[in-house]
């Protein structure tokens, strides 16, 4: 119930601050509020996670933000 709570101020945190897709190759760059790069995906099943914090919900963001790629 805790990280629940955690993961739903984390979420409103998040923002996508660029995307790029270039074919194969999809480059999802997410920051914190105060502009640090906390996570980036690269091509299809592989993320690169630049946070301490990286639980469950995290990829749950990340995959979601699939869809933003894919339009």
């Amino acid at each position: 119930m805790i990280f629940a709570g955690m993961a739903a101020l984390f979420k409103t945190a998040l923002r996508i601050s660029s995307v790029l897709n270039g074919g194969i190759t999809k480059w999802i760059t997410i920051k914190d509020s105060n502009g640090y790069t906390i996570a980036r995906k690269i091509e299809e099943d592989k993320i690169l996670i630049f946070t301490a914090n990286a639980s469950a919900d995290l990829f749950y963001v990340l995959k979601e933000s699939d869809k933003i790629v894919n339009l």
